[in-house]
């Protein structure tokens, strides 16, 4: 992944690059900034044994071995980092290797599990009473007794996996081949891992109903031992996360979609809406490819620096109206790029609310327009010139007012019309106008030259060469 800026800058969630051969930090976004307390400066001069705890140093060694010959996402992993302050606290790591700067490196995704594990501490002391479990919201127990090799469920389970508890038989055989079979393989190394101890169960996979309908469910579970240390029953929960898990395939084709749309996408925060603007947190590629600016040139700024002197002030103030009304709006108006190249815009804005209702940021959709405004303006421009010659009975008079028109079309200081003679052997003057002082004065110290030959001076050398 070679663009992982996408990911970083409005990620709610700690992200942090890291080079694998030294493990130096070499990127982080502000959220990690946040969770540990250091500065901006103070994160990149640190390297990943300085996050964990002491005693986990080995850890890290560890888990950074044969790590050259692994392709893509990265096995999760959790350590106990540590904050500026010394404060220690669980991290569940997700990790992908990415090329950063020509160099081997590593983007970790950190989440802060420290409640989550003390939760399920707490449930592991309570999740013996098969009471306790059945009870849990949208829970289902199951229990595998080693002894017997029988397997039980409760009618949750039954209700996730559509099947009547009055006609299905519960087998492991018959729950196994429950599994969908790409899952099967991943499903049988977890359990080896659960059944020798090495490790309790935390498997998602899914399953295959009666209508041949895919769920996804999320199955924990643990070894049980007797009090000689023999391993008795196998026993955990089953979870229908088929919506979370379509919510998050959903989000990730949106986050597709706006990765790789060829409009600039552009979100910022929702106040303050004077000056100095709401500051931008996020920009797509588009949004480099059409102004020029990279993502970490424009984070943390204003929209304001696209707007320069041509900018449409109508535009910008029925802009700012909508914007203190939290309403949507869409306007077309001149922007700037990175270089000052001026270029028309238009772009649609939208609110975004929390689940409180409460506007916390604006969606810009911007795109490039000036090929068509271009084209619109010099039409009208052509159509001027036409009424021009329609309107005046004399070519005198056509000629002026389309210099006239052209001087201010370009914004030039004056303009000046040569045709040729009746023998088309020189050019003569026919007519001019200047827009301001600068314009006169040209004017009046040419006052006298009213011919030129072919290729003399800039008119006969634009007739000789056939260019501007």
């Amino acid at each position: 992944m070679n663009d992982y800026n996408n990911l970083f800058y409005h990620n709610p969630l700690p992200n942090w690059v890291y080079e694998l051969e030294n493990l130096e930090i070499l990127d982080v976004n502000q959220a990690a900034i946040d969770l540990y307390g250091y500065g901006r400066n103070e994160f990149l001069s640190l390297s990943l044994k300085d996050l964990v705890s002491q005693g986990e140093t080995l850890d890290i060694e560890a888990f950074h071995e044969n790590i050259d010959h692994k392709n893509g996402n990265i096995p999760l992993a959790t350590f106990t980092h540590k904050k500026k302050n010394g404060e220690e606290f669980r991290v569940e790591v997700h990790s992908q290797k990415v090329d950063f700067k020509n160099k081997s490196c590593v983007m970790a995704v950190g989440v802060d599990i420290t409640k989550k594990e003390k939760q399920h501490s707490a449930w592991q002391q309570a999740e013996r009473r098969l009471e306790v479990s059945s009870n849990i919201a949208k829970l289902g127990y199951w229990e595998f007794d080693i002894r017997t090799n029988t397997l039980s469920w409760t009618d949750k389970v039954y209700e996730i996996w559509g099947r009547d508890k009055n006609r299905f038989q519960v087998t492991f055989d018959g729950f196994y081949n429950s599994i969908h079979p790409e899952d099967r393989k991943l499903f049988e190394l977890e359990q080896k891992n659960a059944l020798s101890g090495h490790s309790e169960m935390d498997f998602v996979h899914r399953i295959l109903l009666p209508d041949d309908c895919v769920k996804w469910v999320r199955e924990q579970g643990r070894l049980n031992r007797n009090a000689n240390g023999d391993p008795i029953s196998f026993e955990g929960t089953v979870q229908d996360i088929t919506a979370q898990i379509e919510e998050e395939q959903r989000l990730k084709l949106l986050e597709s979609v706006i990765t790789h749309t060829t409009d600039a996408v552009m979100i910022t925060e929702a106040e303050p809406i004077d000056e100095p603007g709401p500051r931008i947190l996020y920009v797509n590629q588009s949004f480099t490819r059409m102004t020029g600016y990279a993502p970490e040139e424009v984070i943390g700024k204003s929209p304001r620096i696209l707007q320069g002197p041509e900018s449409n002030k109508e535009e910008l103030a029925k802009l700012g109206k909508a914007l203190r009304n939290w309403e949507p709006c869409e306007i077309t108006t001149i922007n700037y790029k990175k270089g000052g190249t001026p270029f028309w815009v238009n772009f649609s804005v939208v609110p975004v609310a929390d689940e409180a209702g409460w506007y916390t940021h604006w969606i810009a959709i911007e795109r490039d327009v000036t090929a068509t405004v271009n084209k619109r303006v010099h039409k009208d421009f052509l159509s001027k010139i036409s009424t021009t010659f329609k309107d005046n009975e004399d070519l005198g008079s056509s000629l002026e007012q389309v210099c006239r028109l052209v001087t201010h079309h370009g914004d030039f200081t004056f303009c000046e019309v040569w045709l040729p003679s009746s023998h088309k052997n020189s050019l003569r003057f026919a007519a001019m106008y200047g827009k301001d002082g600068a314009g006169e004065t040209f004017y009046e110290h040419s006052r006298e030259t009213r011919e030129m030959g072919f290729g003399e001076g800039l008119p006969g050398t634009v007739w000789e060469t056939g260019q501007s």
